[in-house]
């Protein structure tokens, strides 16, 4: 009986785990509809030669993620805006975030360690699916701010939604 109280105990510590991006990539990559993109080195140097400001961002790039996953109905969206919820809950700051009456969704949540961004999470929930954007690496702010002024990372997820 003890072993089984532990093996119980265990498994709810188990489930209770922290859920980040590899989890989260992890567990919807095969959902049926999905479009996910563990973006490859090579993709990576062609993005970095397409502006001064994309090559700055991407010099110290370890890991780009994208992801579009429709919207499949309420129970799914509400769970998928639930785990990003998570993800940005343990040590990021959100930039911004908005969500709609209609329970659309929009944030820019990063990650610092000192004076440095080492995470970005870009995620749009709306009515026909979900957008994530994920960047990880060793970032200037300042880049990081002058790309979501000029919005130059919405061009690139509206580039990566139409591919």
């Amino acid at each position: 009986m003890k072993t089984l109280a532990s093996l119980l105990l265990a498994l709810l510590l188990l489930s209770c785990g922290a859920m980040n991006i590899n989890n989260f990539y992890d567990m919807h990559r095969n959902d049926p509809g999905v479009t996910a993109v563990e973006v490859p080195n090579f993709v990576l140097e062609v993005l970095k030669n397409s502006t001064p400001e994309m090559r700055h961002l991407l010099d110290n790039v370890e890991d780009v993620r994208f992801m579009s996953l429709p919207a499949k109905d309420p129970a799914y969206n509400t769970r998928v805006g639930m785990e990003i919820d998570r993800i940005t809950a343990t040590g990021y700051t959100d930039v911004y975030r908005r969500t709609g009456e209609d329970l659309t969704k929009s944030l820019f949540s990063v990650k610092e360690n000192g004076n440095r961004i080492t995470e970005l999470v870009w995620f749009d929930q709306g009515y026909n699916n979900s957008l994530l954007l994920y960047f990880k690496g060793n970032f200037d702010p300042k880049v990081i701010q002058k790309l979501s002024d000029t919005e130059e990372i919405d061009d690139i997820k509206h580039l990566l939604r139409e591919q």
